[in-house]
């Protein structure tokens, strides 16, 4: 708050002070905050390689608590903008981003008597983009469906790369896989329940059964992308701008 105020002459002395201090080793949440707390001390003092190591140390202490990593960083980066200091040096230490998937229903042949659909060629490279994109933008926690083609895709690229897979369908389980899985192929079916398995949480957008309305889809498309906003501990992730994580196109 010194900083703020103008006093720079004062917060230089407080953070030195809480770098004189010793830290406490107690409970994993008293041990986080005294060393978010030096980080902090260290950047005012101008010492950002020394805080970032101090950071480094504190979320291993606490890795979970995504809500106090972000209010940390939150008050590093108005330090740092009040010093007029570059923030480039936070990013790996940011919280995993959240996603909000989705893509285009498409077909693979079930053996290889059937004629092979264009999009087959490119599943498997797809598929590895698809985790290098995860992996690029750090994506932890991502939400969507589970429907024949791309979303499946997704899905498992995310389980791949050791993200959450939270689910959320516009119908009950067994009138989605009837409308938007099964008439695709037993396969699709097959990885719908492998991924459903390893899923965080499965929502429903109803419990009822698809009655010919294709306005439920749409609202479980907007259901899936503020559902993350409920989640306390995924407190203001930074959600990512990839075009290529907000659909997929039908591969040909």
């Amino acid at each position: 708050m010194s900083l703020i105020a103008g006093d720079r002459d004062g917060a230089r002395q407080a953070a030195e002070k809480v770098l004189s201090s010793t830290v406490v080793e107690g409970d994993a949440t008293e041990s986080y905050y005294a060393l978010a707390s030096r980080a902090e001390a260290q950047v005012l003092l101008g010492a950002p390689e020394a805080a970032a190591e101090t950071l480094a140390q504190a979320i291993a202490r606490s890795p979970q608590d995504y809500t106090a990593h972000a209010s940390t960083l939150g008050q590093i980066d108005i330090i740092l903008q009040e010093l007029g200091a570059p923030n480039t040096w936070l990013a790996p230490l940011r919280p995993p981003r959240v996603a909000h998937f989705t893509g285009r229903i498409f077909n693979l042949p079930e053996s290889r008597d059937q004629p092979t659909d264009p999009s087959a060629r490119r599943t498997e490279a797809l598929a590895a983009e698809m985790q290098g994109v995860l992996r690029t933008n750090r994506v932890g926690f991502a939400y969507g469906g589970l429907a024949a083609g791309a979303d499946i895709l997704w899905a498992e690229a995310l389980v791949a790369c050791g993200a959450e897979l939270h689910v959320v369908l516009p119908t009950s389980v067994g009138s989605f896989v009837a409308n938007s899985v099964a008439p695709f192929g037993q396969g699709w079916v097959r990885r719908f329940e492998a991924c459903l398995a390893c899923a965080q949480s499965v929502r429903l957008a109803t419990k009822d059964p698809y009655a010919g309305d294709d306005q439920v889809f749409t609202y479980s498309s907007s259901l899936r992308s503020v559902v993350p906003s409920f989640a306390p501990r995924l407190w203001r992730p930074k959600r990512s701008n990839s075009r290529f994580l907000a659909e997929t196109r039908n591969p040909t």
